[in-house]
């Protein structure tokens, strides 16, 4: 934007401050990039003129062509694609140590997961087997529990029959002889057999 083309609005003393602030803004911008697309011109200038200088100087060989022509074409061609071979060879290790990095980061990933699924599968796995402990010790404990009782019931049963059996036979021994055999048939210990 140029200055002739600023049209500011006319306030009580001069112009209005903020519009003449981003007009002055805005050429600056404008100089800014024209100084750096001159630069950038005066760059792309220098290069052409090398590279107008490089085929003049080539065609001039070509048009007389001497050992010593053919000697500088040669080491440029050379050189040129030595240049080429070494951006190739650096541009291989760039990429092979971006591959290494890459494999490695992926590595890192890769075992930090597996860490962690080992983790939580051991908890689990830890967390289970206590379930399972606790619940085969109750079982025992309640397999236990019923044997005991049942013990104590065979036990108890048992004294019982013995207490019966030993009472029936002391009655039957207290008894006069001739009582015994009119109640042979029906002795305690012979029903049982």
């Amino acid at each position: 934007m140029a200055i002739d083309e600023a049209d500011f609005t006319q306030v009580f003393r001069g112009y209005d401050k903020e519009e003449v602030d981003r007009a002055i803004q805005g050429l600056r911008r404008d100089l800014i990039q024209a100084n750096s697309q001159g630069t950038e011109a005066n760059k792309e200038i220098k290069r052409l003129t090398a590279h107008i200088d490089d085929l003049n100087a080539e065609i001039e060989e070509v048009g007389s062509p001497t050992f010593s022509g053919l000697g500088t074409k040669l080491e440029n061609t050379l050189r040129v694609a030595e240049e080429q071979s070494t951006r190739v060879i650096a541009q291989a290790d760039i990429d092979a140590e971006r591959l290494r990095a890459s494999a490695a980061s992926e590595v890192d990933t890769l075992r930090r997961e597996a860490t962690e699924r080992a983790d939580r599968a051991l908890s689990d796995a830890t967390v289970k087997a206590s379930r399972l402990l606790d619940d085969a010790r109750a079982e025992a404990d309640d397999l236990l529990a019923r044997a005991h009782d049942d013990y104590t019931t065979v036990t108890g049963d048992a004294v019982q029959e013995a207490a019966a059996i030993r009472g029936a036979v002391a009655t039957e021994a207290a008894e006069p002889p001739g009582d015994r055999q009119a109640r042979g048939r029906r002795h305690p210990l012979r029903s049982r057999a």
